[in-house]
């Protein structure tokens, strides 16, 4: 499998997937995925990976590379049922992006004042769980996710 590069989307810090209070997206059963608490300000999410915008909705979009997965990017945790309210997409369907374009702006502290959860969650696409090696830890928008492991010579 061809992992595309993956960026962080937001300053934050990885968490246990478990941790994520939905059964879908803490199972990975979208795919190989990792959970970003993220931190509790208004600002842009970044998109994960290049390629193709190919679903987008307020809270979260798809990304489907030149090679590789489609990426999902979920901002947060039942925020459909937000209306759009706390998020502005910056991408249409169909807008080529590069990893680290701004993609949603949003308030991860609205949504927690809300009731929902602002967890962040990347997934590849129908690729099996752990498929994401990332280190634990903090993050800031931007830095690379994907921990590559030198082949042996």
């Amino acid at each position: 499998m061809t992992t595309p590069t993956l960026l962080c989307p937001y300053d934050g810090s990885v968490v246990p997937l478990g941790d994520v209070p939905d059964p879908v997206l803490s199972q990975g059963i979208l795919g190989g995925s990792l959970a970003l608490d993220p931190q509790r300000h208004p600002g842009t999410a970044l998109a994960p990976t290049g390629g193709t915008v190919h679903t987008r909705h307020s809270h979260a979009l798809i990304v489907r590379p030149p090679v590789g997965p489609a990426v999902l990017l979920h901002l947060g945790v039942d925020t459909v049922r937000l209306r759009g309210a706390g998020f502005r997409p910056l991408v249409e369907i169909g807008d080529v992006v590069a990893a680290g374009d701004a993609v949603i702006e949003w308030d991860p502290a609205f949504v927690a004042g809300q009731g929902h959860s602002p967890m962040v969650v990347i997934a590849l696409l129908d690729t099996p769980p752990g498929a994401l090696p990332v280190r634990s830890g903090p993050y800031r928008a931007g830095d690379p996710l994907i921990v590559r492991t030198a082949r042996p010579s």
